[in-house]
């Protein structure tokens, strides 16, 4: 899957862009390829492009689950609670 990372034209949070890339560089666009593994509790960029210059090495970048799981449907979004909904027969 590919995402781009832009601030309407502005530079992107230095904060985000020091836990990404690891520097305090302001770019305006990020592209990247990325791959969740969920196992290892890795976010996997690649393919990264920052402001038109190719980032060669593979990005990773600890995740773990935060805040509540979304579901997009019909063109909204609602909050998925797990161990909460009860069927009835």
């Amino acid at each position: 899957m590919v995402v781009v990372v832009e601030n309407s034209g502005k530079p992107i949070s230095p904060d985000f862009v020091q836990e990404l890339l690891g520097n305090q560089s302001t770019p305006t666009v990020i592209n990247t390829t990325w791959q969740l593994d969920e196992k290892a509790g890795l976010l996997r960029l690649f393919n990264a492009n920052v402001d038109g210059q190719k980032i060669d090495a593979e990005i990773r970048v600890l995740i773990k689950p935060a805040g509540h799981v979304r579901v997009s449907l019909g063109g909204r979004q609602y909050n998925l609670f797990r161990n909460i909904a009860k069927v009835s027969k």
